[in-house]
C-alpha cells in the first residue's frame, strides 16, 4: 500500500519520524542534501523491526505443520484444521482473530513442533514504514518531500 495519498495526520507522523529519527536510522544527512530517494529507501527496507501480519495464508499455515503430528491428530482435530485452511485460502485468515487463534491452539498441543512453528509466523520482519503505518506500506521520495514540507 503506497503512502502517496496520505492524510495530513499521516504526513505529520512521518515528518516527526524524519525530524526526530527515534531509531537513529540516519535520515538527516540525506534530508539536508534533499536526497529524498535515499530517505524513502531507508524507510522501505525490511529488517528494522517486526510486525504482526494482518493475514496468514493457508500455504503459510500448512507449511508450519509437522507431518507426523498431523497424522497423530484425532479425526475431529484434522477436520477443524482442514476447515481453518479452507477458510484461509490464498487471501488468508485474520492473524489477530482471537477465536481462530484459540481454535489453532486447541488443535496443536503445547510443546509440539507445529505449535512452535505457528508461533514463529505470528511476526515477520518489517520496514520502518510498516512499523509506523501498517503492513505493506511503502513511501515514495515525493511523499517524503511532502511530509517534510507539511505544517
Amino acid at each position: 500500500m503506497g503512502f502517496s495519498r496520505a492524510s495530513v495526520t499521516d504526513l505529520l507522523v512521518l515528518k516527526n519520524e524524519l525530524i526526530t529519527d527515534p531509531q537513529t536510522l540516519g535520515y538527516s544527512v540525506f534530508i539536508s542534501s534533499l536526497d529524498y530517494g535515499s530517505v524513502a529507501g531507508i524507510l522501505n527496507v525490511v529488517g528494522g523491526g517486526t510486525i504482526d501480519p494482518e493475514r496468514v495464508t493457508a500455504m503459510v499455515l500448512q507449511g508450519a505443520v509437522d507431518a507426523g503430528e498431523f497424522a497423530a491428530l484425532t479425526s475431529d482435530a484434522k477436520a477443524m484444521w482442514l476447515s481453518i485452511l479452507q477458510a484461509a485460502g490464498e487471501r488468508g485468515l485474520s492473524a489477530t482473530n482471537s477465536n481462530i487463534r484459540a481454535q489453532i491452539l486447541n488443535i496443536w498441543g503445547a510443546g509440539t513442533t507445529t505449535r512452535t512453528n505457528l508461533g514463529a509466523i505470528q511476526t515477520r520482519p518489517a520496514s520502518r514504514m510498516e512499523m509506523l503505518f501498517g503492513e505493506s506500506t511503502t513511501v515514495t521520495p515525493q511523499a517524503v518531500g511532502r511530509a517534510l514540507n507539511q505544517t
